[in-house]
């Protein structure tokens, strides 16, 4: 179920994690991690509003957790590294491992349009926590520019060549 829900971004699986372990533990979570906004959210709805900096913390988090060699964190790094329509690793994957879990909506009448990605890049010129949060409907493909640019400009000002300004 965790593996389609991050993997395949299966909303069903996602539904059945969220009654499983209910909303308060999702939001309980998202106050540790520093997320509170988004946790007043979790309390109630399957899905979330959140800021680009809760997201970054969210990920930030993962990453922790992700290379701490914990119980389960190896699998939830393989799952991570593993995820489908994801501009961040359909962009950059080839050159580097990619944790990533993209989210998207549709047009339509609740006006709750958006394509989004977020995830860890672990690039030569060190890890980064990379968010893109938009209100593109059900079009991550549109992502790529931006990510493109944002990868670009972190191995700019991370890399031996920095530009001067």
């Amino acid at each position: 179920t965790i593996a389609n829900a991050l993997v395949n971004s299966s909303n069903d699986d996602f539904s059945t994690l969220v009654n499983t372990f209910g909303f308060q533990s999702v939001s309980d979570w998202l106050v540790e991690v520093g997320a509170p906004d988004a946790a007043v959210d979790a309390a109630e709805h399957l899905y979330v509003d959140i800021s680009a900096t809760e997201m970054a913390n969210i990920w930030t988090e993962v990453w922790s957790y992700g290379t701490s060699g914990e119980a389960g964190s190896e699998e939830l790094a393989g799952y991570l590294a593993q995820t489908l329509h994801s501009p961040i690793g359909d962009t950059l994957r080839d050159a580097c491992e990619v944790w990533s879990k993209p989210g998207w909506y549709p047009d339509d009448s609740y006006n709750l349009s958006a394509s989004n990605d977020a995830g860890i890049v672990f690039s030569d010129e060190g890890d980064y926590v990379l968010v893109v949060l938009s209100d593109i409907g059900d079009n991550t493909d549109a992502l790529i520019p931006l990510i493109e640019a944002l990868d670009a400009a972190h191995a700019s000002m991370c890399g031996d060549e920095l530009v001067e300004p």
